[in-house]
């Protein structure tokens, strides 16, 4: 398995686009399969934020995180985030949840980033044990979420 950034592979930018709309789409009223591949077509980047990396095996895509301006629109003075961290199915639940995000936080680090951001309605235990501090609580979308903060 190696790690790639999508920009290196602009052909999957419909495969990430469609794992985030149908593990996350119901939650954004108003997205559509069209603007998430946009998005992730915004993210064709290596050095400059936003952009993705994904985890590959072979030429298959297995998982992605992104490094994003914002992720929450109630919060824009918060700035870069974590976002669209994605295991396929089938590779969860083995360890390998904490990659694509180290991978982000490495890439950020080098970016001369010092703070990074990520919201979760449910994740909060998993961030923090991989170093993530609660920065508050909130609500987004008509859901609790927990802001976090990790810095580097």
């Amino acid at each position: 398995m190696k790690l790639a950034y999508l920009a290196d592979h602009p052909q999957h930018v419909v495969t990430v686009a469609k794992w985030i709309m149908d593990e996350w789409g119901h939650e954004s009223p108003g997205t559509t399969l069209e603007s998430l591949k946009e998005r992730f077509r915004s993210h064709l980047n290596r050095n400059a934020v936003p952009l993705t990396l994904l985890a590959m095996d072979e030429d298959r895509p297995l998982r992605t995180a992104s490094l994003v301006v914002y992720d929450m629109k109630d919060h824009q003075e918060l700035s870069p985030w974590l976002a669209a961290v994605y295991v396929l199915p089938e590779h969860r639940g083995k360890g390998i949840g904490s990659k694509p995000v180290k991978s982000i936080e490495l890439l950020s680090a080098n970016l001369e980033v010092e703070k990074l951001y990520l919201f979760t309605p449910d994740r909060e235990s998993f961030y923090a044990h991989i170093g993530w501090n609660v920065l508050k609580k909130t609500r987004y979308r008509e859901k609790d979420v927990v802001i976090m903060v990790k810095e580097l």
